[in-house]
């Protein structure tokens, strides 16, 4: 299980890490610049998130955007913030929390800035990290730098702490509690058409471009595919069935149910019929972004 903290140099991210690790009987990670790319994020991903232990992570993919832009840094989350989300994000929320740590304002960290800081401009990286948390629904926190503050923050987290997912990933992406889900065809892992560091549900190339056309909004839904999850966990969600496949498995089950087409036929063909049904489909993922808006308002 996670707890991913991001946010400015000098934000007080380590000495939140320090105090929730110790409360939590916790593991800190702690990450700079990356190489190549944030695909090596994914094998720690992995572990950690099916992991009963408590892992704090001491910046994460937010920062590989944010320095990405005010840096130049040629990184592909750098101008697709949203990929990281999809691709690394979604395992946070699954099993844990992510959180974004500002200054009580941009100018307050000024004179706590050293050499060994990132040469950037504070105002652009505080208003680039608070829009970043508020584009893919982080838990915003802020730091006064006082003890009292730190301990706050740290209770606060703790509170939005649930018990180990009973499904974790890859079996399941998003918020377990999500109103709407997504259900897929089984995974196909030697496909050719799968980007580096994907490892969640419907992360193929195809299959991701269902994701986009949602947005941020994406980041509200739950996925899974067919049989990882029990038909019990969907009895309560509005289910969007992708492809024949998925809409038999959930046929007799009573719950719910929309049925579109496979992404892997919907974005690979360009034929009339293709078209059309992209065109229906994104009226359907309309419709399903304002069902979220009403539900998370």
């Amino acid at each position: 299980m996670i707890i991913l903290i991001d946010g400015p140099e000098k934000a007080g991210k380590s000495t939140l890490a320090k105090v929730l690790a110790e409360q939590l009987h916790g593991t800190i990670r702690r990450w700079g610049p990356v190489d190549p790319d944030d695909r090596v994020y994914t094998p720690f991903l992995k572990e950690d998130s099916m992991s009963t232990r408590w892992f704090i992570w001491d910046r994460g993919w937010p920062s590989e955007h944010v320095y990405g832009k005010l840096l130049n840094r040629d990184r592909r989350l750098t101008s697709d913030p949203w990929l990281g989300e999809w691709l690394h994000g979604r395992a946070v929320q699954t099993s844990g929390v992510r959180i974004i740590l500002l200054p009580t304002g941009a100018v307050d960290t000024g004179d706590l800035r050293d050499s060994s800081d990132l040469p950037v401009n504070p105002r652009a990286e505080f208003e680039a990290f608070m829009q970043y948390g508020k584009d893919f629904d982080y838990l915003m926190l802020t730091n006064y730098y006082t003890e009292e503050s730190v301990l706050s923050n740290a209770e606060l987290i703790i509170s939005r702490l649930g018990a180990a997912n009973i499904m974790p990933p890859p079996k399941y992406a998003g918020y377990p509690n999500a109103k709407v889900v997504f259900v897929g065809e089984r995974r196909n892992d030697k496909s050719k058409m799968i980007p580096p560091g994907s490892w969640l549900p419907f992360t193929s190339r195809l299959t991701s471009e269902l994701g986009r056309r949602l947005g941020p909004k994406a980041m509200q839904c739950g996925w899974t595919n067919v049989g990882d999850v029990p038909l019990e966990f969907l009895a309560n969600k509005f289910v969007v069935a992708c492809g024949e496949v998925a809409a038999e498995w959930l046929e007799d089950s009573g719950i719910a149910r929309l049925v579109i087409p496979h992404p892997a036929w919907l974005y690979r063909y360009n034929t009339a019929a293709a078209r059309n049904k992209r065109d229906l489909t994104d009226k359907i993922l309309t419709l399903i972004g304002d069902f979220q808006n009403e539900q998370n308002p």
